[in-house]
Formats: C-alpha cells, structure tokens, sequence
C-alpha cells in the first residue's frame, strides 16, 4: 500500500467544505496528488524533509471504552491520534482531558502542516475524488448520484462548486508561500530554502478560475520579488 502523509481521515476533517459527509477518499487517490505535490509545488527535497518529519505512532492503541488512560498516553480514535492530558476514562471527543496528537516532531513543521498543508492537500484530494463519487460521465451525459437514485447534474451547480473548492485552494496556497517566505527571509539557507514556490510565470496561470496550482507550469523558487512587492495575499 503506498505511504501518504495526509490520511483518508484528514482529508474530509482537514477540507471543511460544507457539503455534508464526504465518502472516504482512497488512499492511492490521496498518494497521486501528494506525488504531483511533491515534483510541481513543494520541490522534492522540502517535502521528503516533511515526510520524514511524520512522528510514527505505530504503538498506539485503538481507544477502548472502560480503559483508564493515563497523561502522554496516545491512542487511535477515528482516523487521528490523541494524547491525553490527565487520567481519563472518556473518549478522546472530549477534549478537556485529550489533545490532537502532534503531527510533526519539528515545530516549525507542525505550524506548516496545521495551518496551511494539510488543508491545501485535502482540498485537492477532495476537489479530485467528489467528481466521481458524486457525479458520473455516462454515454447520455454527466449524471448526479444520490444514493441509488440519480439525476443530471445542472451545469451551474457544477461550476459553482468547483469554483469554491479552487478559491479555497488558491487562497491556502497563496498564504502558505506567503508564511513560508517570511520564514526563508527570517533564516536564508534553513529548512525552507528547497521550497519551489511561485515564480511571475506561474500567475497567469494561477488566476485563471478553472484551474489550480498543480496545473501551472512548474517554477524555480519563491518569488520574492513580488512578495517583498505587497503582493496582496487574501
């Protein structure tokens, strides 16, 4: 089975797009955009340092009712890992005695995947799989899916939601490069050197409205001459 970093899990929490429950998201759905995220927006050096930086829970249990659990126990419950923070018997929804379990061991890492990775990954992830769960190319044209029923798809409903998803996308993304600029300029050379980033080639591209950055032709690092600019970030 391929590794990801984002999990099936993640993907539908870390999304937010109010379209009630999303069906769950295969994992080699999750490992192709991860793949073209990793050659075309992060650069391959930055996201194999992110990669490595996953904290492995691998001995953590899956929570069971009527266990008591005591503080930096870590436990599985419903796709994400929690540590609790006092002796508890309850179940890591209550937060007053768990926390989400850090993702990253690097802090600086665990900020970039909180804020901005992991939704921007999820978002793409989510923005590939709900066209064919939720609609369906046939020989009489796209189809809408409800359950066992179905009906045909109106043309602006399509549009429209394709159209959030990708603004959603574009805004993650453009303060994700913003943040991760500021942090190259604070400390040149560090961590966040090999991130690819946007050059001006790409910004046409960018803001065309039916298309995201993956589309974009690749580029050869961050743009500091328009963030430096004011580039205004939404």
């Amino acid at each position: 089975m391929p590794q990801t970093i984002l999990t099936e899990a993640e993907a539908i929490r870390h999304s937010k797009i109010p379209r009630g429950e999303f069906p769950a998201c295969d994992v080699a759905d999750i490992f192709q955009v991860e793949r073209t995220e990793r050659r075309k927006t992060f650069g391959e050096a930055f996201f194999d340092a992110i990669e490595a930086d996953v904290v492995d829970y691998a001995s953590a249990t899956e929570f069971a009712k009527g266990t008591v659990y005591s503080p930096d126990d870590v436990v599985s419950y419903r796709g994400a890992y929690y540590t609790a923070t006092a002796g508890t018997t309850s179940e890591p929804s209550d937060r007053t005695n768990w926390d989400l379990a850090p993702k990253m061991t690097d802090p600086d890492f665990q900020d970039l995947w909180c804020f901005f990775m992991a939704r921007y990954l999820s978002l793409l992830v989510i923005r590939d799989t709900i066209q064919p769960q939720t609609n369906q190319l046939t020989g009489a044209g796209v189809i809408n899916i409800n359950g066992e029923n179905f009906s045909q798809a109106k043309p602006e409903t399509v549009v429209t939601s394709f159209h959030y998803i990708d603004a959603q996308v574009r805004r993650t993304y453009d303060n994700m490069v913003a943040w991760i600029t500021e942090k190259d300029t604070a400390s040149p050379g560090g961590k966040w050197s090999t991130f690819l980033g946007v050059t001006d080639a790409d910004e046409e591209c960018r803001n065309d409205s039916f298309k995201y950055p993956t589309e974009c032709p690749g580029s050869s690092g961050i743009n500091r001459e328009k963030m430096n600019s004011g580039w205004e970030v939404a």
